[in-house]
């Protein structure tokens, strides 16, 4: 009987942990994207909160939990919806949650993540890290982006309008014209202070010069590439009422 219960301890008892473990994670995983498809905001956070707990337990291959947490942001934030400025709080968790996972699998290769033709407005975004992440035709309006990482995005098309970028990372960064819209990368009315735009991949890019920022090493380096604008009448940054 000893005997038993020692073989049962060591050999049987380790897989069946294991099963009822992957059991529960799937369930919580489920019970998650549920909630996170409800139109419900409260539900939305209960569904980030799942989320966040279980990429606690570090699985191995996080692919899973970015399609989930992209999905929710392109539903819930994409262009050709109405505007949601209810789903604000949600939407920040969401790309909070996503901007603090690790970019890299175990074989030291980039994940799949997609947070495209997005529209995000009235939002303080402080700090994110948003490396390989694939950017293309977001629009953001009164968006502050401070001392965030853009490293290896995909901007294409994207439109910063009266937004902050201020001393943000943007080496490597794919700035074009987009194929859908025919929008160049733009900063419109938007702080540029601080960041390294002469770092970024530049094919097309237009920039309204902003407060005086310094758009010598840029253009030097990219010439035709940017477009410099003049917009008279708009505030520059997130602050203030809208012109």
């Amino acid at each position: 009987m000893i005997l038993i219960d020692s073989i049962f301890n060591r050999l049987v008892a380790p897989i069946i942990d294991e099963k009822l473990q992957g059991f529960r994670i799937q369930r919580n995983f489920d019970a998650a994207r549920q909630l996170l498809s409800s139109s419900d905001n409260a539900e939305a956070l209960q569904g980030l909160a799942i989320v966040r707990q279980l990429v606690k337990n570090n699985p191995p291959d996080l692919q899973e939990y970015y399609d989930l947490l992209c999905g929710f942001i392109r539903s819930k934030a994409g262009r050709e919806n109405a505007p949601q400025s209810a789903w604000g709080p949600a939407l920040r968790a969401a790309l909070i949650l996503l901007c603090s996972l690790p970019k890299y699998d175990r074989n030291q290769w980039p994940y799949n993540i997609e947070i495209w033709n997005i529209a995000l407005s009235d939002l303080t975004l402080h700090g994110l890290n948003l490396e390989n992440v694939v950017m293309w035709d977001c629009l953001f309006r009164k968006v502050d982006f401070s001392r965030s990482s853009f490293k290896n995005c995909d901007l294409g098309g994207a439109v910063f309008e009266r937004s902050s970028v201020e001393w943000c990372n943007f080496a490597g960064s794919k700035m074009n014209v987009s194929f859908l819209s025919g929008t160049p990368t733009s900063f419109l009315s938007t702080r540029l202070w601080g960041s390294n735009l002469e770092d970024a991949d530049i094919a097309r890019c237009r920039i309204q010069k902003c407060e005086n920022w310094d758009l010598q090493a840029v253009s030097k380096k990219f010439g035709e590439r940017v477009e410099i604008v003049s917009l008279v009448g708009m505030p520059c940054g997130p602050g203030g009422p809208d012109s």
